[in-house]
């Protein structure tokens, strides 16, 4: 058991140096999947532009919303309740952690308990507010959400 001691505290310290790169890589994750929908829809304008071999009877407008369209506001709410819970999470591992130093003292010999206690409350904290922000959000935007839904249903 004493073996696995300073191997503990040596992942816990790990963990806690990695956690910007972690960070930085769920929001390049995020970027990348925003932009692959918006070069997706474009495709999709432009195959029924090559198709009609012509750009008569196209709605100009319609062309220029489908360059600019996002994701739906159901899709990027979900993503965020994703995140909260995701990053409530690791909130939630960092408490265990930081508890875990202050009942063996040896276990997180290279790290003060107080950084685990600190980086749990940022964590939980962020992930709470977008698990809120899901809620109220969705609440607030019930009307916008059904209009897609109906927009959607007449497109297909």
């Amino acid at each position: 058991m004493e073996e696995l001691v300073p191997f503990t505290g040596m992942i816990a310290l790990a963990l806690i140096m990695l956690a910007p790169f972690i960070i930085g890589l769920v929001a390049t994750i995020k970027w990348a999947e925003n932009n692959h929908f918006r070069t997706q829809k474009q495709a999709e304008v432009l195959s029924q532009v090559i198709e009609k071999g012509t750009t008569d009877g196209l709605d100009i407008s319609a062309i220029a919303s489908a360059f600019n369209q996002q994701q739906s506001i159901k899709q990027s709410l979900l993503k965020n309740l994703l995140s909260g819970f995701i990053t409530s999470l690791l909130g939630v591992g960092m408490l265990a952690l930081g508890i875990v130093g202050s009942v063996s003292p040896d276990a997180c010999m290279y790290v003060d308990t107080s950084t685990f206690y600190m980086a749990a409350v940022i964590l939980l904290s962020c992930g709470i507010a977008l698990i809120a922000y899901y809620f109220i959000a969705r609440k607030n935007l019930r009307a916008e959400i059904e209009k897609e839904e109906q927009n959607a249903q007449k497109d297909k």
